[in-house]
């Protein structure tokens, strides 16, 4: 066996094993995959399906890679191709993404970074396919996947724990913070302050959290508050604009509000709560439909 042999058969084996991962961490997070599907600017039905539809989809390449390798290797550089293809067409103004690419396992990365490291994998995946699968190539194939879903499924379900934490901690009995997380690079958070200063009053408990070093872009009189740079590249923070609930201590208490329909919603909700007293109770911002932004329907274009 020649050196290209042993790089061929190095990333045949190196392909399984991204499959895998990827499998497994998109079946552990539904959501996390709509929200990377949503951040690459897919429809809201298409992003809802690749909760489903890519993890069965990689579940069987797997499996194809050790049945029938070379024509499971084929469709891996299909896959990995569209992956690659999709993130550059989509949202071109967008310097980041959430691609949930490997579902909790993964966390945001700058766009370059995501098609540099597809197009590795569609070269791994074309060296793959002239790669001599013997008996033993493939059983040590089949070896790869079984490590690797034993190590990445507890991963997968620490960090699934770590996000729902939130959801379970009992909200302080001192006021909370709300802390609106934007960046440069998300080509809504900009729009979202717009209109945002049209209803606030300044005397909500609201403050401002830049994602990213570069904040000289940003024109605003909420002040600014700084958080662990950790927690807002976390697996519970993958997407922008979204709304954090701070106890006294600056500490997260539930998962994010995420989307600009539901950060909106419930934003305008806290402002009308605070100037009048005969508001209806706060709008609940799981609710699909963002009843304020009716007077700002461009609030939801991106």
């Amino acid at each position: 066996m020649n050196l290209f042999d042993v790089l061929a058969a190095a990333c045949y084996l190196a392909v399984v094993a991204i499959l895998a991962a990827a499998a497994v961490g998109k079946a552990l997070d539904p959501e996390g995959t709509v929200r990377g599907a949503r951040s690459l600017g897919l429809p809201e039905s298409f992003s809802r399906a690749t909760s489903w539809a890519l993890p069965v989809i990689e579940g069987m390449l797997t499996i194809g890679l050790i049945a029938a390798p070379r024509l499971s290797s084929i469709a891996a550089v299909g896959l990995f191709s569209a992956f690659t293809i999709t993130t550059v067409i989509a949202r071109p103004s967008q310097k980041s993404s959430t691609c949930g690419c490997f579902g909790v396992l993964g966390r945001a990365r700058q766009k370059p970074v995501i098609v540099g490291r597809n197009l590795v994998f569609v070269a791994a995946a074309g060296l793959a396919t002239v790669a001599d699968h013997t008996s033993a190539t493939r059983l040590a194939a089949g070896i790869v996947v079984a490590v690797s879903v034993v190590i990445c499924v507890p991963l997968a379900v620490k960090r699934r724990r770590v996000a729902g934490a939130f959801d379970k901690t009992p909200p302080p009995a001192a006021p909370v913070t709300y802390a609106l997380v934007v960046e440069q690079a998300c080509p809504l958070c900009d729009r979202l302050l717009q209109h945002l200063a049209g209803i606030l009053t300044g005397k909500e408990p609201l403050v401002l959290v830049i994602r990213g070093k570069d904040s000289g872009w940003l024109q605003t009189r909420l002040p600014v508050l700084q958080l662990p740079q950790e927690l807002l590249t976390g697996p519970f923070l993958n997407d922008v604009p979204a709304l954090l609930v701070l106890n006294p201590e600056g500490t997260p208490i539930r998962t994010p509000i995420i989307g600009i329909a539901d950060v909106f919603n419930t934003l305008a909700a806290i402002a009308f709560a605070g100037v009048r007293s005969s508001q209806p109770s706060p709008i609940e911002p799981n609710e699909r439909e963002c009843l304020p932004c009716k007077a700002h329907q461009s609030v939801e274009k991106p």
